[in-house]
């Protein structure tokens, strides 16, 4: 136990999942204080440096009057200031609120207004005049943030005390506030209670790397994590907190650059990497050698489709697995994982798989009209359940399907199913087979409206920088000639690069927004 108090609610009976969430990070905090704990742009800190961060930034929330448990909007920039201060929320029982600092000022600023959340962290170029204003119209406290300065935390010019509010509260016991990345439309906010975040972390150790028994290392030795997923994403916050958990030192970068990971990996030799599709196409990209990667034991990719002819051609190349997955930000991390023995046993017949479902999961495909289960090979609507969120099944937007061996295949998004003249179109098939043509660099399938046939499939295609004068023309041909009719794009339209989100995810709001002059969606 950390102290007197945690013991006393523990042999009473009291003690919480929030009292444990608490307890976990501060734990992992107080190792090896002489260990590397992050580097960021050149800069080391040490767990020492880091843990007097983080009891600053808490103390400074106490004296400004906010009391423990209390929601703090996070503006989730990559920065080490933004990872001292989920430790110090974390661990004084407050709720980690996340707030993406990527969008304008006044957004930024009208959603602030909108949460009035009692406290506001964040690093100096995220505190514009703008948020100033808006977090001092209800009253909020704001704490601007410099690891590299004489104090750490200072409060912003004004913003010292509470004020009168009215304040918004979350329910006792949220631990976190995600919001989904914002591909397919509007963010959205989801809480995560202590009891969720606690079981969906444990799941998200590595366990499954290795066949044998899993051999614990002193932090100064555990193989680094590389960071650089947007904190304003479900993902960047579960693996940078996973990292902590797991005392392993943290290497952080403020958005994925191929030439900045190579020299991370070179540098730092980790074990495992998680790269998105679109990384990985970058990696392919660079000068990378196969000696360069040798530390790798895998890559792991999930968040969007990945072509499997990039697939076989990075493992070709760099003699590193690349294992997919499945998550949702409301199970916090992975739902399906493969295993270095499923891949052993299964990589070329089923590289098209995100997995078998974790132990804690259970997996349904239901007809998406009425509800009923679909046999085994069928695509439908994607069920789940597992106790990280409670007794229900979960309807997601996804379309799926299970093999005989209970891997996972997904399909694309119920929500995007086209409908041509009664044909259904899933779009992420059609862009499959867009993918295996030679000039294709990505491909995504949008359905706009038409007056007769109620939508046509759009193919937004970025191409390769060294496609032909006549890429698009074969790349007609080629969709003619292994697609349906139905299928058929009415139209290919051309981006020099496809628009994307912070976590390199393509965008679909953004290819409609550039398109919105001569489509209707």
């Amino acid at each position: 136990m950390q102290d007197a108090a945690d013991r006393s609610r523990y042999d009473s009976g009291s003690f919480t999942a929030a009292d444990q969430v608490r307890q976990t990070f501060q734990a992992a905090l107080d190792v090896e204080p002489e260990s590397l704990a992050l580097r960021f742009d050149g800069r080391s800190y040490s767990r020492a440096e880091l843990r007097a961060a983080v009891r600053e930034i808490a103390d400074m929330l106490a004296a400004a009057g906010l009391s423990d448990g209390a929601p703090v909007a996070w503006l989730a920039r990559n920065s080490p200031e933004l990872i001292a201060a989920s430790l110090a929320l974390l661990t004084t029982g407050r709720t980690m609120c996340v707030v993406n600092p990527h969008e304008t000022p006044g957004m930024i600023a009208a959603r602030l207004r909108d949460l009035a959340m009692p406290a506001v962290v964040g690093v100096a170029q995220d505190w514009s005049s703008e948020v100033r204003e808006a977090v001092a119209a209800y009253g909020g406290v704001g704490l601007r943030l410099d690891l590299d300065a004489d104090r750490p935390a200072q409060f912003v010019e004004g913003l010292a005390e509470l004020g009168a509010g009215p304040f918004r509260s979350l329910p006792s016991g949220t631990t976190l506030e995600l919001i989904t990345s914002g591909t397919t439309g509007d963010p959205k906010r989801i809480p995560i209670s202590a009891e969720r975040f606690l079981k969906g972390i444990a799941w998200g150790t590595r366990r499954e790397l290795r066949d044998g028994p899993r051999i614990e290392r002193p932090p100064g030795e555990r193989s680094p994590a590389l960071l650089f997923a947007p904190f304003s994403h479900a993902s960047g916050v579960f693996l940078h907190l996973l990292a902590i958990k797991e005392a392993r030192p943290i290497v952080l970068r403020e958005r994925f650059r191929a030439e900045h990971w190579l020299e991370d990996v070179r540098m730092h030799r980790p074990k495992v990497s998680n790269l998105v599709p679109a990384a990985i196409a970058m990696v392919m990209a660079s000068d990378a050698t196969r000696d360069d990667l040798s530390s790798l034991i895998v890559v792991r990719s999930g968040t969007a489709p990945l072509d499997p002819n990039l697939r076989l051609a990075f493992e070709e190349r760099f003699g590193v697995p690349v294992l997919l997955e499945y998550g949702a930000s409301e199970f916090i991390g992975g739902i399906t994982v493969w295993t270095l023995a499923d891949y052993a046993r299964h990589k070329k017949t089923k590289a098209a798989s995100v997995g078998r479902p974790k132990p804690d999961v259970e997996v349904r495909i239901v007809n998406p009209q009425t509800g009923e289960p679909e046999p085994v090979g069928q695509v439908g609507a994607l069920v789940l359940k597992s106790d990280r969120i409670g007794p229900d099944w979960v309807r997601t937007t996804d379309l799926a399907s299970l093999d005989d061996d209970g891997f996972l295949y997904i399909h694309g998004r119920l929500d995007q199913a086209i409908n041509r003249g009664g044909f259904k179109i899933l779009p992420e098939s059609v862009a499959q087979v867009l993918r295996r043509h030679p000039s294709v660099r990505e491909v995504v399938i949008l359905g706009a409206r038409d007056a007769v046939l109620g939508q046509v499939p759009i193919a937004a295609v970025e191409l390769k920088p060294d496609a032909g004068a006549d890429a698009l023309e074969s790349l007609r041909a080629f969709a003619a000639g292994n697609l349906a009719k139905y299928q058929m794009p009415v139209a290919f339209e051309l981006f020099d690069v496809l628009p994307r989100t912070q976590s390199l995810k393509v965008s679909l709001p953004g290819i409609k927004q550039q398109l919105a002059g001569r489509y209707a969606f």
